[in-house]
């Protein structure tokens, strides 16, 4: 259960400069496996729907559509992690780095990235058989008395290794226990989501408890967790951590951040199809670097599987749920 997928591409100086031997060679060395490639050349606007840069949007769509870029959808343990340190090497062989535009070569990022770059490069593949390691936001309201069927065809068709199943209320989860009575190859991390007021608006927390948990705790029924505290508290008691789930870019800030990391949350929902890519990287850079918090993910309110963070990213957050 380790296997996931990630896609980094040569662009244009990079196809013209002919270092794809070196790339495919990094790869290897990493034991990495190319599952499939294609060479396209862009239009302006696929660069300005599914790229973000933090240079004027319009002069590096120009150098995107320059020529032919080459895709590749890799496959092996910690792809994406991986991916993108070869990205960071190769680009200082040449003296490259991401203060310059033209840097040659480019590496899909989790969650979000990844998924919208799939559909643009790989539209024949099935999204759900080639994503990345953990899908940690499919809401258990949307499926009810189907759950048992969607753990069954995730396990069968698709790459995910594990998954986060939210529940808005107590709930005995007799479709867990049903699909833990044989040996699996996917892993389910169990969440319960509560609404609080914060600094003057309403957000969500979800706390995930350890892997172990094949129900959710039957003293949730008994508590009403009047302020988020004593919900944080309650969860880490049990050996879980907490996240603040989605929430629109403009509630997103830095004073938030940090008093919920003080108040004991582990990370933010971050990656979301709901959000474009330059608010995920408004977001990333706020918390990581400032608020110090880590981040999650998931398919939300698309078809389960469609879009999961890297195995780097849940180890990051999720490890303790896991040992």
């Amino acid at each position: 259960m380790s296997q996931e997928y990630g896609i980094i591409m040569l662009k244009p100086d990079g196809i013209v400069q002919g270092i794809e031997e070196i790339l495919l060679k990094r790869i290897r060395n990493e034991n990495l496996t190319v599952v499939y490639t294609n060479k396209v050349i862009l239009t302006e606007q696929q660069v300005l729907e599914n790229f973000t840069s933090p240079f004027d949007k319009y002069n590096y769509a120009r150098y995107l559509t320059s020529g032919e870029i080459k895709a590749y959808l890799i496959r092996g343990e910690n792809a994406g992690h991986k991916l993108r340190l070869i990205k960071f090497k190769i680009r200082a062989d040449y003296g490259y780095s991401s203060k310059n535009m033209r840097n040659l070569i480019h590496n899909s990022d989790s969650g979000t990235e990844y998924y919208k770059q799939f559909k643009l490069f790989f539209q024949e593949l099935d999204p759900l058989l080639h994503s990345s390691y953990a899908d940690m936001y499919i809401n258990k309201a949307q499926y009810n008395e189907n759950l048992f069927s969607l753990l069954i065809k995730l396990e069968e068709k698709s790459s995910i290794s594990w998954i986060g199943i939210i529940y808005d209320k107590y709930d005995l989860i007799l479709d867990i226990k049903r699909f833990y009575q044989k040996e699996r190859n996917i892993g389910i991390i169990l969440g319960i989501r509560n609404s609080f007021v914060i600094k003057g608006q309403n957000v969500k927390l979800i706390g995930y408890f350890p892997k172990s948990f094949q129900q959710l705790p039957a003293s949730l029924y008994d508590n009403n967790f009047p302020e988020a505290s004593s919900f944080i508290n309650y969860v880490k008691k049990l050996g879980g951590i907490v996240i603040l789930d989605f929430l629109p870019v403009i509630g997103i800030n830095v004073d938030l951040l940090k008093m919920l990391k003080k108040l004991g949350v582990t990370g933010v929902h971050v990656f979301d199809s709901r959000r474009s890519l330059r608010e995920v990287e408004s977001i990333e850079d706020v918390v990581e670097n400032e608020a110090k918090l880590t981040f999650s993910g998931g398919s939300g309110v698309l078809k389960p599987g469609s879009l999961s963070i890297g195995k780097y990213e849940f180890d990051s957050t999720f490890k303790l749920l896991v040992k």
